[in-house]
């Protein structure tokens, strides 16, 4: 059997994976019966499996709307869902803003560490519709271009403003008004920003276009950006493997196989077996996706247990997404738990991956 066609039965092997985790990432409404019903495909496919828990989807939403906050009330809606008929207790890492909400609502921190900031969203008045209706920022999300139109006409309109917010990338250097409309799809509005004042298209816009999966608005930004290491970053967390694909023919952008385990697209990195054959690196990054046939398998074909890729083993991914079976069976294939000085537990303690530093103590892990 070739590459392409070991490749092929894998993709079909975890079909169902691959799917439910590819709707999540590609969540665009705000329909309360499609919401659910992705929350029932979630519970079919990936926790009656045991293929995920609601702590490691509740990890990839907050992700997810740290990126791209346009459908953040759908979002947080399917988190309710989760948190409200399981119940995980809160001990993960999980992006400030998500959890300053999670407080909010519930009066619980799922990480202790984002409490600093809560003072900073409460002054600033964040909230789950991330803009105040009537605002220009408003208009851009909702790519309303009348109303867009009407904030430039004011004498006090800045055309290189920028925008400034924990709910979007970049919050220390902030967005311009052009790299908003990319990250909203917001085709009207840039087309009128880039006409009447001409704005300057950036390659944050190009990598936002990535993220937003607008093709009217990528190809605009590929008229005067070429794409980087960081556009395939944005194309993996998109789940569209076409844009992944463009990046790989076309510009010859290797794929990132970190960004492929922490945004669960198993696609790509099955993507990048099948050009390179690279077991090794394939097998470290394997872990992420708490399958432990998937990671049988590239031990199978000779991978080493202790495999590193930039220091890490699948031991250490494993550890640091606290996904607690993956763990016992890497050590019950011989992982090293003491390597290098205890890191794992130093990792685990980093990570709140209170169920993973349990099973590396029962090990015997050097303390």
């Amino acid at each position: 059997m070739d590459q392409k066609a070991h490749t092929e039965e894998l993709i079909s092997k975890y079909k169902d994976y691959i799917a439910t985790i590819d709707a999540l990432y590609k969540l665009k409404t705000r329909n309360e019966d499609e919401i659910d019903q992705l929350f029932k495909m979630i519970k079919t496919n990936l926790f009656d499996t045991n293929l995920s828990t609601p702590k490691m989807i509740i990890q990839q939403i907050a992700g997810i709307t740290s990126c791209c906050c346009h459908y953040f009330k759908s979002y947080w809606t399917l988190f309710k869902k989760i948190y409200e008929e399981y119940h995980p207790t809160p001990s993960i890492t999980l992006s400030p803003v998500f959890d300053y909400f999670v407080y909010k609502e519930y009066g619980i921190v799922f990480d202790e560490r984002s409490k600093m900031m809560f003072e900073e969203f409460e002054s600033n008045k964040y909230s789950l519709d991330v803009h105040e209706e009537n605002t220009i920022y408003w208009a851009i999300m909702n790519d309303d271009v009348k109303s867009l139109t009407a904030f430039t006409d004011a004498k006090s309109f800045d055309k290189n403003q920028k925008f400034y917010s924990y709910m979007y990338p970049d919050p220390i250097n902030g967005l311009s008004l052009l790299e908003v409309c990319c990250i909203h799809s917001s085709i009207e509005c840039f087309k009128f920003l880039t006409t009447k004042f001409e704005a300057q298209v950036t390659s944050k816009c190009l990598q936002y276009a990535f993220i937003s999966g607008s093709q009217e608005i990528l190809n605009e930004c590929l008229k005067s950006q070429k794409p980087n290491a960081e556009c395939m970053l944005f194309a993996i967390y998109s789940h569209n493997m076409d844009f992944v694909n463009l990046l790989i023919k076309e510009y010859g952008i290797q794929i990132d196989l970190e960004s492929c385990g922490t945004m669960l697209n198993l696609q790509a990195l099955l993507a990048y077996y099948e050009q390179t054959n690279d077991i090794f690196k394939c097998f470290v990054y394997s872990a992420y996706f708490n399958i432990p046939s998937l990671c049988e398998y590239f031990l199978s074909l000779g991978a080493k247990i202790d495999s590193k890729n930039n220091d890490h083993t699948a031991l250490h991914a494993a550890t640091s997404n606290n996904l607690k079976e993956i763990v016992e069976f890497l050590i019950s294939k011989g992982a090293n738990i003491n390597e290098e000085d205890g890191t794992c537990l130093h990792t685990a303690a980093w990570f709140n991956s209170n169920d993973v530093a349990e099973v590396l103590i029962s090990h015997g892990v050097d303390v």
